[in-house]
């Protein structure tokens, strides 16, 4: 109740509109501030030095978000956002296409759908990852490289009203604690 005064009398007011107007402002995300808000999410998941275990259970690699699946490190960056709108979640399922999901989205209903492709360069062992380039660039549709996840985005029936439309590949390098030397 006393808060309420304080804003209400001008005490507080100014704090009290510019709170107002930063959520207003939150609400409407913009691309470049979804990309800082996931690298910034991405650094701090790195930074409490996950541990991947290989899919058949028998490996323990290197602790970091480099060697995490993609699900995973994405799961691992949204648990390192902070709480608050418009809220971030994983797998939204394509319209009309059956078991696609896409990567990211955000907002209910979902103002943005991105995908996220991993870029790693280097493997767990510091050797250079052959598949890197076309994780990336390839035109082929079993590769699921981030050219193809574009094109299947920007063909998809999503009605999202944040990306207007626009393909968005949210592209982030993977690094192995070996590789950060």
């Amino acid at each position: 109740m006393a808060r309420t005064a304080n804003c209400a009398s001008g005490v507080h007011r100014r704090s009290c509109v510019e709170r107002v107007a930063r959520r207003r402002r939150a609400a409407v995300l913009e691309l470049r501030t979804i990309v800082a808000d996931l690298a910034s999410a991405l650094t701090r998941a790195d930074a409490r030095m996950p541990a991947a275990r290989s899919y058949r259970g028998e490996r323990i690699y290197r602790p970091g978000i480099g060697p995490h699946g993609e699900n995973a490190a994405i799961a691992l960056a949204l648990a390192e956002l902070p709480p608050g709108c418009p809220p971030w979640r994983q797998f939204a399922p394509y319209p009309g296409l059956t078991r696609q999901k896409c990567d990211l989205w955000i907002g209910e209903p979902p103002d943005w759908v991105i995908e996220v492709k991993m870029a790693r360069l280097r493997g767990d062992n510091g050797k250079p990852d052959d598949t890197a380039l076309k994780d990336v660039l390839s035109p082929y549709e079993a590769d699921r490289s981030a050219l193809t996840d574009c094109e299947k985005l920007a063909t998809s029936a999503f009605g999202c009203s944040g990306n207007r439309g626009r393909c968005e590949a949210a592209r982030y390098p993977r690094r192995s604690a070996s590789s950060s030397g």
